[in-house]
């Protein structure tokens, strides 16, 4: 380890965390309202390691298949009044599933159309998707186009590494097709099109990192990467089967920082590094954009829920028959289950509080999910599932930006030191 890191541990105390979210609010205040709508809960695939259909919230069975136009005009609504009360100037709503590509297409442009009508004249509205990219054609990229819709396409590396876990509902792998949309994607001279589509890939530690990296860099052509953590809390993780996550993150980062090449983004490592080498104002910039930042699920159904990878850890947040039918936004953060839930995961593992990485890494929150510190015995008192892999990373990280010249006292003025 190097010797100003051995220092900051050597001088490490207990800092207090502040809670700077305010549950209690009447009217909430929110820079950014990001929407994870169920157009469809359903999928024509069957991912081993899938946390909507194959984990232990079976809701999905109780919801419609598809979205219905009332309850696509019913959300519009609901969030036409939210960006209202909130003074948001900006809304994204991301189309999820399921695969959302099932829905009829011309449904799945009307539904576009009402929200557009509903919300264009009162906020900066963005559409997403993320789809396993199986069943695009060239209709499907003209709807893309048509609403500039941003393009997130779930694939876990080459073939070999992508159809193992990734397969259809004949335990067939699922690659060569999802590729073939990807193609269609980026062969098209529709305008909007360009660079739209990013790459959505699970973390299997036990695959190498850097064969990933470099397939979707090299082969597909990717610059917008997206690694995802698996979700696990601590009555759930098997420490065994993620022993070698530390270098699987060591690996990708330097495979990243190798390229030179600022067009190719992994947005933890772009955050991380941010914090790492901004100084006081740059976390103070960061913490601000993201507590201002709402993100919640609306079901096929119109229930309305928190973050979808809260899903199979606290499935009664996603029961609080809070529906956009007959609800408020504010009414749903408001309500018991949720505003307890929203206080708890303020507390922190007394290590985190005197950790050096503790303003940075917020108790592993900021490389996933709150769920990663979550026990039924001690609630979020508990470190990230994943401590060790990020301390290590923040380590190899922070070697990396002393020795690119960046001074140990600018890195030192976010670190919790004496």
């Amino acid at each position: 380890m190097n010797e100003s890191i051995v220092k900051i541990y050597s001088n490490a105390k207990t800092s207090a965390k502040k809670d700077n979210v305010s549950t209690q609010s009447a009217s909430p205040r929110w820079s950014r309202i990001e929407v994870i709508l169920k157009v469809t809960e359903r999928c024509n695939i069957d991912c081993t390691y899938c946390y909507f259909f194959n984990s232990t919230n079976q809701d999905f069975k109780e919801h419609p298949a598809y979205i219905q136009h009332k309850t696509v005009e019913a959300c519009a609504k609901f969030l036409a009044n939210a960006v209202r009360e909130s003074n948001a100037p900006y809304l994204q709503i991301d189309f999820h599933g399921g695969e959302p590509l099932m829905m009829k297409k011309h449904r799945f442009d009307e539904m576009c159309n009402t929200f557009k009508y509903h919300l264009n004249q009162i906020v900066e509205l963005k559409f997403a998707i993320q789809t396993n990219a199986m069943l695009i054609d060239h209709e499907w990229l003209s709807i893309f186009a048509k609403h500039e819709i941003s393009i997130g396409i779930s694939l876990d590396g080459p073939k070999h590494i992508h159809d193992t876990n990734r397969i259809d509902h004949q335990k067939k792998g699922t690659y060569d097709q999802s590729i073939k949309g990807l193609r269609l994607i980026q062969d098209s001279d529709l305008p909007g099109l360009e660079n739209s589509a990013g790459v959505i890939c699970v973390i299997d530690p036990d695959a190498d990192a850097r064969t990933i990296f470099n397939h979707f860099v090299d082969d597909l052509q990717l610059k917008s990467l997206h690694y995802i953590l698996p979700i696990e809390d601590h009555d759930t993780f098997n420490k065994e089967k993620y022993t070698r996550m530390t270098k699987y993150l060591c690996d990708l980062f330097d495979a990243w920082v190798e390229r030179k090449n600022p067009e190719i983004q992994i947005r933890y490592f772009f955050r991380l590094l941010s914090r790492l080498t901004g100084g006081k104002r740059t976390k103070i910039i960061t913490d601000r954009i993201l507590s201002e930042t709402f993100a919640f699920t609306v079901a096929s159904n119109g229930d309305i829920g928190p973050a979808d990878d809260l899903r199979n850890t606290f499935p009664q947040l996603f029961r609080t028959n809070n529906n956009v039918f007959d609800r408020q936004l504010k009414d749903f953060i408001h309500s018991p289950s949720l505003s307890n839930h929203f206080l708890a995961t303020q507390e922190r593992h007394e290590e985190c509080l005197s950790c050096c990485w503790g303003n940075i890494c917020d108790g592993g929150d900021i490389l996933g999910s709150e769920t990663f510190r979550y026990s039924r015995q001690n609630s979020f008192k508990n470190k990230s599932v994943y401590c060790t892999s990020i301390e290590e990373l923040l380590t190899h990280m922070t070697n990396f930006t002393l020795e690119k010249g960046v001074a140990f006292e600018k890195i030192s003025e976010v670190l919790i030191t004496d």
